[in-house]
């Protein structure tokens, strides 16, 4: 949705990734954000948000030095994002 300020309305599909010391687990969600035209810099407001899948908690996996396994954690991911039905390039990386 436009208006003569530019884009009113966002809907998009969001990842929420939550890595712990103690444990880990992400949240896929459709989310639709509203322009708050009273904000003096007009920005965004979740308006709506559904969860669409989520995730087991893990145990956060740890390597001997007590560092985490990005290896095993990436794979655990990946695996949730296929228990989704997702895959990781649907998705556009916030800056």
């Amino acid at each position: 949705m436009r208006s003569g300020n530019g884009i009113n309305k966002i809907e998009l599909l969001s990842v929420g990734i939550d890595v712990g010391s103690a444990t880990s687990h992400l949240v896929f969600s459709n989310l639709v954000l509203v322009r708050d035209e009273m904000s003096p810099t007009l920005r965004f407001n979740i308006e709506e948000r559904k969860v669409i899948y989520e995730g087991k908690i893990i145990h956060t996996p740890l390597l001997e030095d007590k560092t985490i396994d990005i290896d095993k954690l990436t794979a655990f991911f990946k695996q949730e994002y296929q228990h989704a039905g997702l895959t990781p390039p649907t998705f556009t990386r916030a800056r």
